[in-house]
């Protein structure tokens, strides 16, 4: 993944602060996971929470779901609430995760136009701009839960040296 991405000059603004935006978080997910024990990404604050891999890979299912929306190929939410949080996946395949939801919402959301963007979102109500910024709204909560499950598990291992050190 470039850490130099910039979007297309010829997109509109708005879009090109979505793909800012999503690039960046994803730039950081990278971080978030990168040399974390399994046991870390598996690792839950408290028996309901979600774990650090779950969170990233549910963030990574709600982006893809954006990505096949704004692409035209999938309408309503057919996952159920909270999908992939009790996955389990290691180091380098949430980095393969994020990186593939990178390109395809990437890929997706440069090929928006706005008619595009004004037409009906899908499940009828409100437009699909409304929707795929609900959804990267959605993304951008979890990303903050899984900011804070890191902090959280590196909190309970003090004599873990973290290589993470994005806002702190």
């Amino acid at each position: 993944m470039n850490p130099d991405y910039a979007p297309p000059a010829t997109l509109p603004a708005l879009l090109r602060a979505l793909l800012t935006t999503s690039h960046e978080r994803h730039w950081d997910m990278r971080q978030l996971v990168s040399g974390l024990p399994r046991e870390a990404l598996d690792w839950r604050p408290a028996p309901e929470a979600a774990s650090p891999g779950g969170l990233a890979l549910h963030i990574v299912d709600v982006e893809l779901y954006v990505a096949r929306l704004a692409a035209g190929i999938e309408g309503p939410w057919a996952g159920e609430n909270g999908s992939r949080m009790d996955e389990s996946a290691d180091c380098e395949e949430l980095l393969a995760a994020i990186d593939a939801a990178d390109q395809q919402l990437k890929e997706a959301l440069a090929g928006l136009t706005a008619e595009r963007l004004e037409s009906s979102g899908p499940d009828g109500e409100g437009t699909l701009g409304e929707a795929l910024a609900g959804d990267l709204d959605h993304s951008a909560m979890h990303y903050g839960h899984l900011q804070l499950t890191r902090h959280l598990w590196e909190a309970s291992h003090p004599d873990w040296e973290s290589g993470y050190i994005h806002w702190r």
